[in-house]
């Protein structure tokens, strides 16, 4: 990218200091570098683009983050349901969690909401 925006800038130096050169030449030369690195630009709209999809894809939750966040926005008497057979009961058994770990969890569930919340907002401003 540096070495064509730098092609350009010889270009249009170019242009300039050859008396022979037509006005519409140079003009045309001129557009051709503002309309590929103007902030407003078709090479600055694909690099801005480009950014704003990995943002998404970055913020976009992975199948294992979706089910832990849709664990914790469930409410309390879901880990209190202790009954074997039970979602949360599976959970605790499979991923090893404590009763300690448990309520730590639901101490922070606020939290990680909030969280939850403010990065479905990200997602939003990003598309």
């Amino acid at each position: 990218i540096e070495a064509r925006k730098e092609e350009m800038k010889v270009e249009i130096a170019s242009h300039l200091s050859k008396k022979t050169t037509s006005d519409s030449s140079l003009i045309q030369t001129l557009k051709k570098y503002k309309d590929l690195y103007a902030d407003y630009g078709e090479k600055r709209r694909r690099e801005v683009n480009f950014h704003l999809g990995q943002l998404e894809r970055l913020i976009l939750p992975t199948q294992t983050t979706k089910m832990t966040l849709w664990t914790l926005e469930q409410d309390s008497s879901f880990f209190c349901d202790r009954k074997k057979g039970s979602l949360s009961s599976i959970l605790a058994v499979e991923l090893g969690v404590t009763d300690d770990q448990l309520s730590q969890i639901q101490e922070r569930r606020t939290r990680i909401q909030k969280l939850i919340e403010d990065l479905k907002q990200s997602l939003v401003l990003v598309k």
